[in-house]
């Protein structure tokens, strides 16, 4: 299967936990974890059917539905359905899920048989499908973790990743056409950059170009990154099951709701990684912060590269920050993503530039500074503080990211990238210039001549 590339080692792990499974006395339980899109499922179900022949008994297999828009499948039902495909009448089966369980186990003595748990929410909707004897193998799939399997039900925990770099071109490879990807290297790196080397989203790009087989690779490339909205790119229409922004859902509609503002604030971050100390900062009237970093981790939303460290995923990232603009009230965001790139509250210093805030994609805004006061547009510019040292003449200084302008006044016709009235940038910028993304803030300097 194409999506398997560069999953080599990870299947490794699983043939040796078999090895050990047929030459030990204990049920063998592996949990498959990792991030949504990541291929969990598909690793899972291959590796599954290649390893029939190690388990003459059959296999079970369900989807738990942990993370969907359908509600997640209780351990009765799916102990139901296990014992029917096992050669139970359904009107003998008892209905409390202790008694099930036990009648289930009591079927698997002596069976080699491979359980597949599919999608699973948590430890507690998986205890009562896990054999007791020896045989049988258990994979269970999961967005979570699943610490508390690993440490009360001594589960073996296997996570999987993005796939490296060159992996994931093969995988573009193998949907397009070799042809294809080697003809324009560089934009085929690109383009597996922009999908974050994420199975999922490989395959949604894969498909698409697919169907445009004439069409050059870089085409494809200045239609993504010129998309402001790169997620809507990532989406299949009528399928939510293979639309990225539907998959990231189901993870962060699971979250209590204080978790789940965390995780679409710090989608606010100008990078992907933030320093812990930065994140107890920004969010210091706050209780349980870290806590809830730590659900977030759990939840393969963040990952922990570091001590102190999180990350974001890139794709995760867009939808984190898109979720903020969505649910958040705009003025706060510009407070907060300030709180959070200083690590403090208030404005930068005079004389300094400071960092960008955000741009938002569709708000209005009408923003209050000691230089002055701006009508933020959509695609406008982000403004705070005073005049930095070395602004001048409508043009960005060295760092590239601050102009003044003669007046308030001037700004609010600024439509940002998206373009401007036929007066022309009302910076004074060429045409190219004032299009350009990384021109993110203004610093708002009261007109001279009123």
């Amino acid at each position: 299967m194409a999506e398997l590339f560069g999953r080599e080692g990870v299947r490794g792990k699983l043939d040796r936990h078999l090895a050990d499974r047929l030459s030990g006395s204990a049920p063998t339980l592996l949990a498959v974890t990792g991030m949504p899109g990541v291929g969990k499922t598909a690793l899972a179900l291959d590796w599954s059917k290649d390893r029939a022949s190690s388990f003459p008994d059959g296999q079970l297999y369900v989807d738990l539905r942990g993370f969907e828009n359908d509600a997640p499948v209780t351990p009765t039902s799916a102990l139901h359905a296990f014992l029917t495909a096992l050669g139970q009448p359904a009107g003998t089966l008892p209905k409390e899920v202790h008694e099930l369980s036990a009648m289930y186990r009591t079927a698997l003595a002596g069976r080699r048989m491979l359980i597949l748990l599919d999608n699973a929410q948590s430890a507690d909707q998986v205890r009562p499908l896990l054999p007791n004897s020896p045989g049988s193998v258990t994979i269970v799939t999961s967005r979570s973790r699943l610490t508390g399997l690993a440490i009360r039900d001594g589960a073996v925990r296997i996570e999987l990743g993005c796939l490296s770099e060159p992996a994931s071109i093969r995988l573009l490879a193998e949907i397009i056409g070799t042809d294809r990807v080697y003809a324009e290297p560089e934009a085929a790196a690109a383009l597996v950059s922009l999908c974050g080397n994420l199975p999922l989203a490989l395959h949604i790009t894969g498909e698409l170009l697919a169907r445009h087989p004439v069409h050059p690779l870089s085409e494809w490339l200045d239609v993504m990154t010129g998309n402001p909205d790169q997620l809507d790119s990532l989406d299949t229409p009528g399928d939510p099951t293979t639309s990225l922004r539907a998959v990231f859902s189901w993870s962060y509609l699971a979250l209590p709701a204080a978790t789940s503002r965390m995780f679409r604030l710090l989608g606010l971050s100008d990078e992907p990684e933030i320093d812990a100390s930065q994140i107890f900062r920004a969010f210091a009237e706050e209780k349980e912060v870290g806590a809830r970093l730590a659900v977030l981790v759990d939840s393969h939303l963040l990952t922990s590269p570091a001590p102190d460290r999180y990350r974001l995923h890139k794709l995760v990232h867009l939808y984190a920050r898109e979720r903020a603009e969505a649910e958040e009230d705009p003025e706060y965001l510009v407070d907060f993503a300030r709180r959070l790139r200083r690590g403090q509250r208030g404005e930068p210093s005079a004389g300094t530039c400071g960092h960008p805030l955000p741009l938002l994609r569709s708000q209005r805004i009408e923003y209050e500074g000691e230089a002055g006061t701006l009508a933020l547009d959509k695609r406008g510019l982000m403004l705070h503080g005073a005049r930095p040292e070395g602004a001048s003449d409508h043009r960005p200084n060295s760092s590239g990211t601050c102009v003044t302008i003669g007046g308030t006044a001037q700004l609010a016709h600024l439509h940002g990238p998206e373009g401007h009235g036929a007066e022309g940038c009302p910076l004074g910028l060429p045409d190219s210039e004032c299009r350009d993304s990384e021109l993110r803030v203004a610093w708002a300097v009261p007109s001279s001549t009123g």
